[in-house]
């Protein structure tokens, strides 16, 4: 999209989204953001929701009259730029939910639908939404298809709300739309829960008409509507039994990529991940990068200034166990390195032992051979090293008024004599500018067995089990 001040980067002609989420509340309570692989068709913003689910329990508490109970479940858009100082709009948005995995109602189907009307301002740096006074209807058409309507004289000032550069540390702007709220507090007569009674497929439809004015974007590419097919099942958090990754309870971000300036100053970059299944995913947003001098130093061992991700524990576990970690970093975006265009991968793998308290917990890399590789177009190399790094993963205790921290020294684990066995190719030159992607893996030990946690429980994220992290670092 062009840029219509060279000099700010975060404004451009319109609504750039560069990431989409879904936040769900499991009871009512823990929140998840779930991530949803948009794709644009035509002019629809289309999405699944297919490796996890809105919880159905915390959507009937939403519905069931009492004010307390439920939170409505979010369609977070995050914004790579907004619109430039003073741009205003009217926007109308025409809502629809309806079971099935597609936006036409079929015999024994039920469907509610509506529309709201919004304007919106903007600044340069903050975009301000207001919901005029205004009369609408809400209809709902239960399985014998005999549709019921109900008018309404004003509609519920939240059903979407912007967040200024504050409310995404690392994006300019975000948008949220929270479709059951508006209508949680406009349908009268109509049985609202009765749209919810059970488990299955739903299909959620938002068209954006701006009279005209479309400037909302995907990656460049312009759009007016959003289609999502999502599941609601009766989902239940498991007992959290090992590191549980969470930010209840603090204002702060869950994970933060620690980019070091000096050996007396850091950046904190808020990553906001996203769940795929057991796979958590972040992203450094559209402005924030690496130095590829840093990471070079990292690997020849002129520096230890390592980029560290850091996770905010609300759970440790009581127990001592073994797991195996692997690191891979792969030049490009998808994780897969192609051969004959330059792209290169390298890996490393290392057992790591825990011995958790309950409130702290010593992470230490035992005696062993850890393994490393590289490759690029025509080489492929497999190191073996005796002398691994201690510091690689390290978890710090709770204070008075901060979380305990689970921390994972990037680089360090590839160990700074790798350079000596890749002479030929100089691992160093790896990092030129671009994007990369990371990928970090626990999987069970291969020595013998303790009393520690299930690998597959070993790690989790507001209480739902993670094996894998991944997510682009840009470098420049």
């Amino acid at each position: 999209m062009d840029d219509v001040d060279p000099l700010n980067p975060s404004v451009g002609i319109g609504f750039s989204v560069s990431r989409v989420g879904l936040m769900d509340f499991v009871d009512g309570v823990k929140p998840n953001v779930y991530g949803l692989s948009p794709n644009v068709v035509g002019s629809t913003l289309g999405m699944t929701l297919d490796e996890n689910a809105l919880d159905l329990s915390n959507i009937q508490k939403l519905l069931d009259g009492e004010l307390s109970t439920g939170i409505a479940p979010r369609l977070l858009l995050l914004m790579d730029k907004i619109p430039a100082e003073s741009a205003s709009g009217t926007i109308v948005l025409s809502l629809k939910v309806l079971d099935g995995v597609d936006g036409t109602r079929d015999s024994g189907e039920r469907e509610l639908s509506s529309s709201v009307t919004a304007n919106w301002v903007s600044d340069g740096t903050n975009i301000e939404l207001t919901v005029p006074a205004q009369t609408q209807q809400v209809t709902f058409v239960p399985e014998d298809g005999i549709a019921v309507t109900a008018t309404f004289a004003n509609a519920s000032p939240d059903i979407f709300t912007a967040k200024d550069e504050e409310g995404f540390g690392n994006y300019p702007g975000s948008l949220e739309v929270r479709a059951l709220n508006f209508f949680k507090a406009n349908t009268g007569d109509i049985e609202l829960p009765a749209l919810f009674t059970r488990e299955g497929d739903y299909f959620l439809e938002v068209g954006i008409d701006q009279g005209g004015n479309d400037n909302m974007f995907y990656e460049g590419v312009p759009f007016n509507k959003l289609q999502a097919t999502v599941k609601i099942e009766d989902v239940a958090i498991p007992e959290v039994m090992g590191f549980d990754v969470a930010s209840s309870g603090f204002d702060e971000p869950s994970v933060v990529l620690v980019k070091p300036i000096s050996a007396s100053e850091v950046e904190e970059i808020e990553l906001y991940p996203l769940l795929y299944g057991t796979n958590l995913e972040f992203d450094l947003g559209p402005h924030d990068a690496l130095e590829a001098a840093t990471l070079a130093g990292l690997v020849e061992g002129t520096t230890t200034l390592a980029p560290t991700l850091e996770f905010r524990l609300a759970h440790i576990p009581n127990a001592r166990g073994s797991f195996k970690l692997a690191v891979t970093l792969t030049s490009g975006e998808d994780g897969e390195r192609d051969e004959g265009v330059g792209e290169r991968q390298v890996s490393a793998t290392a057992e790591i032992d825990y011995d958790a308290t309950g409130s702290s917990a010593t992470m230490s890399l035992p005696a062993q051979e850890q393994l490393v590789t590289f490759a690029e177009d025509g080489l492929a190399l497999s190191l073996t090293l005796t002398d691994v790094n201690n510091g690689t993963i390290t978890v710090t205790p709770a204070g008075v008024q901060y979380p305990a921290e689970l921390s994972v020294r990037l680089i360090s684990i590839f160990n700074a004599r790798v350079q000596g066995g890749l002479e030929a190719s100089d691992l160093s030159q790896f990092f030129v500018p671009g994007d990369y992607h990371l990928k970090v893996e626990i999987s069970e030990s291969e020595r013998e067995s303790t009393d520690g946690v299930d690998v597959d429980k070993l790690l989790s994220y507001e209480g739902m089990p993670i094996i894998s992290i991944e997510g682009i670092i840009p470098v420049n």
